[in-house]
């Protein structure tokens, strides 16, 4: 199986989810969360947006680069300014460029306004003046990507290969995608050119689209801790982590990392910004360890595989039981729990 890529951007598109601004002093301890997980690159902020955001992005790309092994990434629009600023705050670190380029006809003709042959010439103007820096690499984000037409796509991704750049992103900024669509479209561009993919979760369906977008030839996913992010937020990279964890073979592909530390750095985010975790959030929620029910009590009891698939150990959770008048009576007499001397996790290779 091959083994995909983290590319974090919790501190750059995840920090959009209102209520999930940080000043200065909380993006940096927001960072080291990040950074403990271990991604492979790390979108640190968006420097031409405001002179505390420079000044955070230069610091905090030397601070990775000095201390841990994922790259730094800076965003900008494809204006010679935001390129510049990008250029400059990672000028002594090294790092990724990320370019947004156009990549639906919609937002060429109605965002945009201009000629295809115009974002053509901006876009290679931009990437030739990452590529003037030593150490410097150019990335292209390709926004609104899945409601374009793949004839449309594909000219606008071979401008940017033919400009010299090797790293693009597939971008669903809407969350229009289905699995279905996810997979097709990467099945149908990876035949050409090397892709990463970046979900929005208007519909629910971010990690369900990652997952088959990386079924479909991805080998890099655009995540963020607790799946924050503009609207109804981005693919959460505990999500992803799970279900390859689990599922893995479903989809050609692992990840590693370690579950506890990816636990902790969630629960971080979420209190630098001062927000509760939904109580019922995939893996790292309050209640999804916890149970009420009689019914599921009482299998529990008797084998914990009854009732639990993902097993709370492994990411540093533990089981509960809350007692209500749904609950079993058998509580009230129930020997310990004990554990199955074989779980189905032995079948599942350990990610650490």
């Amino acid at each position: 199986m091959k083994t995909v890529k983290i590319f974090d951007t919790t501190l750059r598109d995840g920090e959009q989810c209102i209520g999930f601004l940080l000043n200065y002093y909380d993006k940096w301890r927001a960072l080291d969360a990040v950074l403990s997980v271990e991604p492979d690159y790390v979108e640190l902020g968006y420097p031409a947006s405001s002179d505390e955001e420079f000044i955070f992005v230069e610091r905090a790309a030397l601070e990775t680069r000095e201390h841990t092994r994922s790259v730094p990434v800076a965003f900008a629009r494809l204006t010679p300014r935001d390129v510049d600023l990008a250029i400059a705050s990672l000028q002594e670190s090294e790092g990724v460029v990320n370019l947004l380029g156009v990549g639906s006809e919609l937002h060429l003709m109605r965002k945009r306004r201009i000629s295809e042959a115009t974002a053509h010439a901006e876009l290679t103007d931009a990437i030739h003046r990452v590529r003037r820096h030593s150490g410097l690499r150019p990335a292209v984000i390709f926004e609104d990507a899945s409601r374009a037409s793949l004839a449309f796509l594909k000219r606008q991704i071979a401008a940017a290969l033919d400009a010299g750049v090797d790293m693009v992103t597939y971008a669903d900024t809407v969350g229009y995608c289905t699995p279905v669509d996810a997979e097709e479209a990467m099945s149908e561009l990876v035949a050409h050119f090397g892709w990463g993919v970046h979900f929005h979760n208007d519909l629910g369906l971010a990690t369900a689209n990652t997952l088959f977008g990386v079924r479909g030839g991805a080998d890099l996913v655009h995540v963020t801790l607790g799946g924050i992010g503009e609207r109804a937020g981005n693919c959460a990279l505990e999500e992803v982590y799970a279900c390859l964890l689990y599922k893995g073979a479903t989809f050609g592909a692992e990840l590693t990392l370690d579950a506890h530390k990816l636990v902790s750095a969630c629960e971080q985010i979420f209190h630098y910004a001062n927000q509760s975790i939904p109580t019922n959030k995939p893996v790292i929620g309050e209640h999804v360890f916890s149970t009420s029910a009689g019914i599921h009590q009482d299998g529990l009891l008797k084998d914990p595989r009854c009732y639990e698939f993902v097993e709370a150990a492994r990411f540093g959770r533990t089981r509960s039981f809350v007692t209500n008048r749904l609950s079993s009576k058998k509580l009230e007499s129930a020997p310990p729990l004990q554990e199955p001397a074989e779980t189905h996790a032995s079948h599942v290779e350990t990610v650490m």
